[in-house]
């Protein structure tokens, strides 16, 4: 069961996104050719990133764990031939 939505949760993610944002376009970028792509890896991503705090709490935040995400997710997204699911919208 998750935990509710608090503000710490909103400045300990805008804080990851500002650090780690663009590492994770770049990174999504590099792995599917698409910019656009990358930005909805890159927002996909922190978005699960999001959840799993909520499942986790008290758990440490590990970059290499975001990165995997990252890769994951453009995988999917990258070698899925719908339109919607190219674009991460579900």
């Amino acid at each position: 069961m998750s935990r509710p939505k608090d503000s710490r949760d909103d400045d300990w993610m805008s804080e990851l996104i500002t650090h780690w944002g663009d590492p994770i376009v770049r990174f999504a970028q590099m792995y599917t050719g698409n910019p656009d792509l990358a930005q909805d890896v890159a927002q996909e991503t922190f978005a699960r990133l999001l959840v799993w705090r909520r499942q986790y709490p008290g758990r440490a935040f590990r970059p290499g764990w975001l990165f995997a995400v990252a890769r994951n997710v453009a995988a999917s997204a990258r070698g899925s031939t719908s339109p919607r699911a190219r674009t991460l919208s579900a």
